[in-house]
């Protein structure tokens, strides 16, 4: 809970003291007492302080995209806030199949307002210019002018590339889809990966394999970097969590200096395993595992002012992935505390995983989908007052 801050004001026998020090006359004395008692008075009229959120009921949730029997999912999203103040939205959106190969679309949508309760009409980013699909956004704005958006362009289980469009207008219209690397194999990058880090280095983890059919097949993680603006990228060195099929699915988030850190999926459960970067990405130490426990699915950690807060299912089965969590680190991802928990236990019922985090103005935008069942994939919204949170 975000602690009262506590006002202190000079004591009165202070005042008394300058009428035997100064002669102040005792009229003068009188009012001085006066102006004090008002003073102090005005000061400690407190504001109402936030309540630390310790129910899943007390976080306001909205849809941003609801399963219909033509879009049966819609999933893997990224929040971006436009210079208009509201949000846009970017997000798989599938059609009468569920599963991560079937056909889908990059689609947004724009908020009414800032609050993210109501969300527009649904428009096409890109088209499915995979031969399987396109899936798995991240959204990123560069030097004001330009709105990125990557996605993965499946072509199968050997042959997976990573593509970028840009809007100029504030996501009202989109480029075409350019490639921006294609190792020649399996490659993956989980929604919300992409953003800068110092220096303005553009940071892209992912992971790969050559052969994602293959039972035997091990994941490798790494990140991509550029420096000239995504113009170009170079690629870190390659790690590999000490299991037999390595990790999946890596994000990334700054801490002090040059350093960062590599949260991995790991490939069952238990818990995240973590590497460390010094040289701001260029390269990786080998990944240990971690205390932020985990099922089998991807965490998602920033840096507010030196705490780390991670959005993750602490459940340390591989399945269900719920409950949603919010935990935090004030010793750079040593030891977590959970803070509350955004979306209870509800056995197999409902899932809630993929979650994106967008820092702005003093909330997190937080995009994350929900699983009814075997019936379909809802994407939704929550906005949380950091101050809420009890960190600052």
């Amino acid at each position: 809970m975000a602690l009262l801050e506590i006002l202190f004001i000079e004591n009165i026998i202070y005042d008394a003291k300058l009428v035997v020090k100064n002669c102040i006359p005792v009229r003068k004395f009188y009012i001085l007492i006066l102006a004090t008692f008002c003073f102090s008075c005005k000061k400690e009229v407190q504001p109402v302080h936030d309540v630390l959120l310790t129910a899943p009921n007390q976080f306001k949730k909205y849809y941003i995209a609801k399963f219909s029997p033509t879009n049966l999912r819609n999933s893997e999203g990224d929040i971006i806030a436009l210079k208009s103040g509201r949000f846009l939205a970017a997000y798989t959106r599938f059609g009468s199949k569920t599963n991560d190969a079937a056909p889908s679309q990059i689609a947004g949508r724009i908020s009414a307002d800032d609050a993210g309760d109501i969300w527009g009409d649904e428009f096409i980013i890109s088209q499915n210019i995979g031969l399987k699909n396109v899936i798995s956004v991240s959204l990123f704005r560069d030097d004001q002018t330009l709105i990125h958006c990557y996605f993965l362009v499946n072509n199968g289980v050997k042959d997976v590339r990573y593509y970028q469009s840009a809007s100029s207008d504030d996501g009202a219209t989109w480029s075409d889809a350019k490639p921006v690397i294609n190792q020649g194999d399996y490659l993956d990058v989980v929604n919300a990966a992409v953003h800068t880090v110092n220096h303005d280095r553009i940071i892209i983890p992912a992971t790969s394999t050559q052969d994602a059919s293959d039972m035997s097949a091990i994941f490798s993680s790494f990140t991509y970097y550029s420096d000239d603006g995504g113009k170009t990228f170079a690629k870190s060195n390659v790690i590999k969590p000490a299991t037999k099929v390595g990790g999946f699915e890596p994000s990334v988030v700054q801490l002090a200096g040059d350093n960062l850190m590599m949260a991995i999926r790991p490939p069952e459960a238990g818990f995240q395993y973590f590497s460390k970067s010094t040289d701001n990405g260029t390269t990786w130490q080998q990944p240990f595992q971690s205390t932020l426990s985990s099922s089998s699915s991807p965490a998602k950690i920033v840096n507010v002012n030196g705490i780390l807060l991670a959005i993750h299912n602490p459940n340390i089965n591989i399945n269900p992935r719920n409950p949603l969590r919010i935990s935090k680190s004030e010793d750079g991802g040593a030891t977590w505390t959970m803070i509350a928990d955004m979306e209870s236990s509800d056995t197999n019922t409902y899932n809630y995983a993929y979650p994106s985090i967008t820092i702005k103005n003093g909330y997190l935008l937080v995009s994350y989908w929900e699983t009814v069942g075997t019936s379909g994939i809802n994407l939704k919204f929550s906005k949380i007052k950091i101050s809420q949170l009890g960190i600052i």
